[in-house]
């Protein structure tokens, strides 16, 4: 008695050759029945049809096609997006550290220029606060006042009062403990901060006193506006990976209008021009090709959100194709990797009137998309796939024979190699002489669309000697390649409704 268990392997060997339809189809394996064999015998393996949308469905129960996009008419593209790469605030601007603030008795205009390349006109803290150390040579006690003017919370600028109190010792001191400045907001329409002191004696004299020194400490921000300088600064360095090249082998394939996107979303609120540094892609065979664009002949300014649009984003989109650059040619050359860095450059025109501002929630995101139309030509385009096999059930088969007739709506011509391979990966000995033609493609129009499906019939033999190098081996690799009508002349389009019928029999023999 000989169970389902040879067959199932026999036919593991032709499962590729039905390419598309096989994904689906091949569970019906599980519903032939235990049968002896001995002799020959003729089974009936498959007679099912499968529209494309079919199989993508049952596709994507197991493989990630999220990068796969169906348009209302049935048209396919496929897109590749790398996580985007965001910049934080707190990636340009380094935190604010501790520093002093003297309060001289004969000035009262003190520089804010605690960031580097910007004139701060507007600083609205969310946390900090001031402590402050006060010091008198008089015999007396005095009475102190600080005062800061365009520090202001609730309509109300900032002060504070302390009595230094004379113990018989000079100089006397006194202390301010910090104060929370959460909420406050500095406005510095000339970039100097206003402080002012007043000291007193109990007469009410208006006395000088040592300079006031004081200290800011744990400063952070909630909103930030005044003049930045030109700066350059670096925005993203990444790599984007293609897998639909990943097995390529030989071959040509070319989309009908490929396109590359830079989407960058700004909520920075000062101008900035990005300088792509780097935009390559590393081929199949691992040759660079540089993107060249008519773009690159202007800056390319970002859109930034206006001094009234705080926490707005704002989106830049830079679209390469065919009309602009040479991204036909770079995507159609089989591309595995896209390899880009992009700068950017704030204040390029080096305006010293124009205001800018950031929050702490200000962010730069860069993604680079590429879409792959499912609408151009092929030809002789082959890949090669590894497959995991057991086929230590064919001991008893001596020889098989496939009959497969196939009705193809899709515009493609299929065709199938299995090889066999040692524990090295080397090909040994291959099941055909050449590529099996399959299918040939359904019949197109002059725009690519199809008109009739063609039918084709197919007759694959395994002979006693291919059976025998079968069995010697444990693994394979099957190889598939593919031409669209006309040997890859005619651009064509694929549409999820686009059909394959496919009907399978297995003729073999056995020993007895």
């Amino acid at each position: 008695m000989r169970n389902l268990k040879t067959i199932k392997a026999l036919a593991f060997v032709l499962a590729i050759c039905i390419f598309f339809a096989s994904c689906k189809n091949f569970e019906d394996f599980n519903e032939i029945e235990e049968i002896e064999l001995n002799g020959e015998y003729a089974i009936p393996l498959i007679n099912s049809s499968a529209s494309l949308q079919d199989i993508l469905d049952e596709t994507g129960q197991q493989n990630d096609l999220s990068g796969l996009v169906i348009e209302d008419d049935g048209s396919m593209k496929v897109t590749y997006q790398n996580e985007a790469i965001t910049q934080h605030m707190s990636d340009f601007f380094d935190e604010i550290p501790s520093f002093p603030l003297v309060i001289p008795f004969n000035s009262n205009q003190i520089p804010f220029d605690i960031f580097e390349n910007v004139e701060v006109k507007q600083f609205n803290l969310k946390a900090g606060t001031l402590s402050f150390d006060l010091e008198s040579n008089y015999e007396e006690n005095i009475n102190v006042l600080i005062t800061i003017p365009n520090l202001v919370k609730d309509g109300i600028a900032f002060n504070v009062t302390q009595t230094i109190e004379y113990n018989g010792n000079a100089p006397a001191t006194a202390s301010i403990p910090p104060i929370d400045l959460a909420g406050y907001a500095f406005n510095l329409p000339n970039g100097e901060l206003e402080v002012y002191y007043q000291a007193n004696n109990n007469s009410g004299d208006n006395l000088p006193i040592n300079p006031i020194m004081g200290m800011a400490e744990g400063w952070d921000y909630e909103y930030m506006e005044g003049i930045w300088e030109k700066d350059t600064i670096s925005l993203a360095n990444d790599t984007l990976d293609i897998d639909i090249f990943e097995n390529w082998v030989d071959g040509n394939i070319s989309f009908a209008d490929p396109s590359l996107s830079i989407m960058i979303e700004n909520s920075f609120g000062f101008p900035t021009m990005a300088q792509i540094e780097t935009l390559k892609v590393i081929t199949g065979s691992g040759e660079e090709m540089i993107l060249e664009s008519s773009l690159f002949d202007t800056p390319l300014y970002l859109e930034y959100p206006a001094l009234n649009e705080p926490n707005t984003m704002k989106q830049t989109v830079l679209t390469f194709n065919s009309t602009n650059s040479n991204i036909a040619d770079v995507l159609n050359s089989k591309p595995t990797q896209v390899i880009y860095s992009i700068t950017a450059v704030i204040n390029p025109a080096e305006n010293a009137i124009v205001n800018g501002f950031m929050t702490d929630q200000s962010t730069m995101s860069i993604a680079l998309e590429t879409e792959l139309p499912i609408h151009g030509s092929a030809s002789g385009f082959e890949i090669e796939e590894p497959l995991e096999s057991d086929l230590s059930d064919l001991d008893n088969i001596e020889w098989a024979e496939f009959k497969i007739i196939t009705d193809n709506g899709l515009p493609v011509d299929l065709g199938i190699q299995l090889y066999f391979t040692n524990d090295e990966g080397e090909k040994i000995d291959s099941l055909y002489n050449g590529y099996e033609r399959l299918t040939e493609s359904a019949a197109v129009n002059n725009t690519g669309d199809v008109v009739n499906a063609t039918q084709k019939v197919t007759l694959v033999e395994v002979s006693a000697e291919r059976m025998e190098n079968i069995k010697q081996s444990n693994n394979l690799m099957v190889g598939v390649t593919f031409s669209t009508v006309d040997g890859g002349n005619t651009p064509v389009k694929i549409l999820t409704s686009h059909q394959l019928d496919v009907k399978v029999g297995m003729k073999v023999g056995v020993k007895n």
